[in-house]
């Protein structure tokens, strides 16, 4: 296999069509992909863990998204906290996080939530009037957000402001288990670098 972000380089595109043409002759040996095709090809990337945050530096952002993401910045105070929970498909214990950081969390003035289950923000909401969620959750509960019936469009726009929403928080405390919060981790490692992609 190849890694995605090999597409953003120019000197791995044979390796790339190499690799494409063995799937292909290896799914149906008498019918490879053509070279020459006015179709459009679309490569489909499934993965779990690793480090996500290598592809999204190669990303940019249409000037209509941009605009979305910093609004919902301005909302929010200065310094505030972010709490990651993440748990549809993977459960988080979000209330022993609240009470094991329950004087950290209350020494802020904004909380950012940033989940996949409304129970969740509707637990911390319940525990703290300060909790803000810009997460658009569906009114049937779903094993994640990602199969749920939200149009397409919003659901990569919140997941995006989640990302940029998390990277711009004075801290992130989470006892979630999985890539994402990695990559978010890994944002906020890079501040600077990210919230640039807004510019």
């Amino acid at each position: 296999h190849f890694n995605l972000i090999d597409l953003f380089n120019k000197n791995k595109n044979k390796k790339i069509k190499k690799y494409i043409d063995s799937i292909a002759n290896n799914i149906n040996r008498s019918k490879p992909i053509p070279i020459n095709v006015d179709e459009n090809i679309i490569f489909r990337a499934q993965y779990g863990g690793g480090n996500g945050f290598e592809f999204f530096k190669n990303i940019s952002l249409r000037e209509n998204i941009k605009k979305i993401i910093s609004k919902k910045l301005t909302l929010l105070k200065k310094d505030y906290l972010c709490i990651h929970v993440r748990n549809t498909d993977i459960k988080c214990d979000y209330k022993s996080l609240y009470m094991n950081n329950k004087d950290y969390i209350h020494s802020f003035n904004e909380i950012y939530i940033c989940t996949d289950d409304k129970l969740v923000y509707d637990f911390f909401k319940s525990k703290l009037k300060n909790a803000v969620c810009f997460t658009t959750f569906p009114h049937i509960y779903n094993k994640n957000l990602h199969n749920s019936n939200i149009p397409s469009n919003i659901k990569m726009i919140d997941l995006l402001t989640d990302i940029f929403v998390a990277t711009n928080s004075k801290s992130i405390i989470s006892y979630s288990k999985g890539g994402f919060i990695k990559f978010l981790r890994n944002c906020h490692k890079n501040k600077k670098y990210v919230l640039n992609m807004l510019s």
